[in-house]
């Protein structure tokens, strides 16, 4: 969805302002949104605008081109954008496939405080990896460092 969004704002501000601009999508206060971009702020001193003029015009834009996607865009201060995203994107989100970014790679996991002077036992360890590991949904290749 995040990626989707900051095409959508890119494809925008090409549009609009024939310009290019770096993307980014900042979670901000609950209160704000799900969304907030300061790209109004980067192209005012391309495009020799005010931000806030800028914010608003690609909110307009935003908001014809994202009506499924975002329920509300809103301008705050200077001119960053507030995306509140709608409640059925909020569901396909929910309903998507968690990525996995360690998938078949080998990871440590280190849980700190064991007593220096004995051994840590092997199933203690074994199995808090692996619950964690269970938890998260992360396929680990648990390994023995203190074996």
């Amino acid at each position: 969805m995040k990626k989707d969004l900051e095409q959508a704002i890119t494809v925008a501000v090409k549009e609009l302002f024939d310009a290019e601009v770096a993307v980014g999508l900042a979670r901000p206060d609950e209160q704000f949104g799900d969304y907030a971009t300061n790209v109004a702020l980067q192209l005012a001193g391309k495009v020799g605008k005010n931000p806030r003029e800028v914010a608003e015009q690609l909110a307009v834009k935003l908001r014809e081109n994202l009506a499924k996607e975002v329920s509300e865009i809103s301008i705050a201060g200077p001119g960053f954008l507030n995306l509140k995203l709608t409640d059925l994107a909020l569901v396909d989100l929910a309903m998507a496939k968690p990525t996995q970014p360690y998938a078949s790679q080998e990871v440590l996991v280190e849980f700190g405080d064991p007593n220096p002077f004995k051994q840590v036992a092997d199933g203690i360890t074994d199995n808090i990896a692996i619950k964690v590991a269970d938890v998260h949904g992360l396929k680990l290749r648990v390994l023995r460092l203190n074996a």
